[in-house]
């Protein structure tokens, strides 16, 4: 459990260090971390619900032992920023690409430090030129590995109907994980759902801020449109110093599960 802890305590410190070395414009929340066992059978599970492309933990690392996820909330700002128009805002697109960088150095530096104590690790490969062009040559569909669903696997949340992982920080924040031969003790699962819609049918708010209908309800159950989200986010692409942002947000803000877990009652 120390362990565990202290790799929690290296990615949170430096998160919370890297804007006070980086000019950044985003700013971000304190990290949600969890801990996956890398033989948890969920993972085999993903090969049938996402597709036999998706790897296995051991498949990146052939003695994984635990798979180290976090979440990065987003300032409300960045958030609030994105609620106009159909068009992602230049607040967002820039935040979204600075935490993709932020997550790849977090990652860098962390398993740095469990190497140096006698650990391998091994970062989360990006989808193969074969399995592209098995999907249309499209990478944005073909997922080798689900961030969301590790996220899910290590206890930080549970999926809303938008398709994202709602935390106890919410849903406005992007995700990181690796793979390491350290056996850490998994975190546990919630045992309730955090969407107020799966939870009780009393939200749908997310599928009403959705500009292009890839979410919607039909017989009683929320559906996603994977094909018709991309086409939506193709449409916008703003190209940055940092690179493309190919992102929308516009399902994550401003909604009940927005900044927090909604499922959870606030004192009065």
């Amino acid at each position: 459990m120390q362990n565990r802890e202290m790799v929690f305590d290296w990615i949170k410190d430096f998160v919370r260090d890297y804007k006070n070395s980086h000019e950044t414009a985003t700013g971000w929340g304190v990290p949600i971390c969890g801990i996956a066992c890398a033989n948890d059978s969920l993972y085999a599970d993903l090969k049938k619900i996402a597709g036999p492309w998706h790897l296995l933990p051991s498949e990146i690392l052939p003695q994984a032992q635990s798979v180290v996820v976090f979440f990065i909330p987003l300032a409300h700002d960045i958030a609030n920023s994105n609620i106009k128009g159909e068009e992602s805002s230049l607040e967002w697109d820039i935040a979204y690409l600075e935490t993709n960088l932020l997550i790849s150095e977090t990652v860098d530096a962390v398993c740095s430090k469990i190497e140096k104590r006698g650990y391998k690790t091994a970062k989360i490969p990006k989808a193969s030129d074969d399995e592209i062009k098995k999907h249309n040559g499209d990478p944005s569909l073909t997922s080798s590995w689900s961030q969301r669903s590790s996220a899910y696997i290590a206890g930080i949340g549970t999926f809303g109907i938008n398709n994202m992982i709602i935390t106890e920080q919410g849903c406005c924040g992007r995700i990181g994980s690796f793979v390491t031969e350290w056996k850490l003790p998994p975190t546990p699962r919630p045992d309730t759902e955090y969407c107020l819609y799966k939870l009780d049918g009393s939200c749908a708010e997310c599928v009403k801020r959705c500009p292009c209908e890839a979410l919607y309800i039909k017989d009683g159950q929320a559906r996603y449109d994977k094909i018709r989200c991309k086409a939506q986010i193709d449409k916008f692409i703003r190209t940055l110093s940092l690179g493309a942002a190919d992102t929308c947000g516009k399902c994550k803000a401003p909604l009940p599960c927005s900044f927090r877990n909604p499922s959870k009652k606030i004192p009065e």
